[in-house]
């Protein structure tokens, strides 16, 4: 095989890849071959028609087929002789069965970019001391149960820390303003909650209804609602 590289724009490469005829004939015989052990041609069994009928009846779907094998085979030969590590898939283009029967096709290609070190020796870095204080150990560990904790209901009033899975509707003047949303999880804390509604649920159950009004954010998505008052319809469907 033969293997020409260009540089193109940026990081693409472009490969312009010949393959001889002898390659080419000899995976045209492959792909006849395979052909004949399982078409049905009649007058023969199948697999023990002569390869001349074969070729008559099967030479174009042989001949896309040998194309489809050796671009692959191609394209990943150029690959290994120039050293290229691709980073996006081939573009093929201009496939062309030569008259003497050879191959021929360009694959475009992106590349990593080729970076130029500058000079680096000699350069002085410094470490910054870092002590982690038994707080921040203790902060980290109750951050990691609380990610791995499991929930389970309670028939109990919600307290601060529990959560709610409540369908809320938000109204204004009377009008749904949004659509409804529902089994949303909200924490009994106002600090954690959406827009502190959930510092409202404490001392709810399953089954409670409540409705409050919040000022609603002057960064609400909606402007024409934002810095008004809302109300919020709020269900709690179950307790956690």
């Amino acid at each position: 095989m033969k293997g020409k590289i260009k540089k193109l724009k940026g990081t693409s490469r472009q490969l312009d890849i010949e393959i001889p005829s002898q390659k080419v004939e000899e995976v045209y015989k492959e792909v006849l071959e395979d052909i004949r052990k399982t078409v049905t041609i009649p007058g023969f069994r199948t697999g023990k028609a002569p390869m001349d009928i074969v070729q008559k009846h099967h030479h174009e779907e042989a001949t896309d087929e040998v194309q489809r094998r050796l671009v692959s085979e191609g394209y990943q030969w150029a690959l290994n002789d120039h050293g290229i590590t691709p980073v996006s898939l081939p573009e093929v283009s201009d496939v062309v069965m030569e008259a003497s029967g050879g191959l021929k096709f360009k694959a475009k290609v992106d590349t990593h970019p080729e970076i130029k070190l500058q000079k680096y020796k000699g350069l002085k870095v410094s470490a910054e001391k870092i002590t982690v204080e038994g707080k921040e150990v203790e902060e980290t560990i109750e951050r990691f149960q609380s990610m791995n904790a499991e929930f389970s209901d309670i028939e109990r009033s919600m307290k601060k820390g529990d959560f709610g899975v409540c369908d809320v509707e938000t109204f204004m003047d009377d009008k749904l303003i949004s659509k409804k949303r529902e089994n949303m999880w909200i924490e009994a804390d106002k600090e954690t909650s959406l827009l502190g509604m959930g510092e409202e649920l404490i001392g709810l159950k399953k089954g409670d209804r409540k409705d409050m009004e919040i000022v609603l954010p002057e960064n609400y998505p909606d402007e024409k609602y934002a810095g008004k008052k809302a109300i919020f319809k709020v269900e709690v469907k179950e307790t956690k």
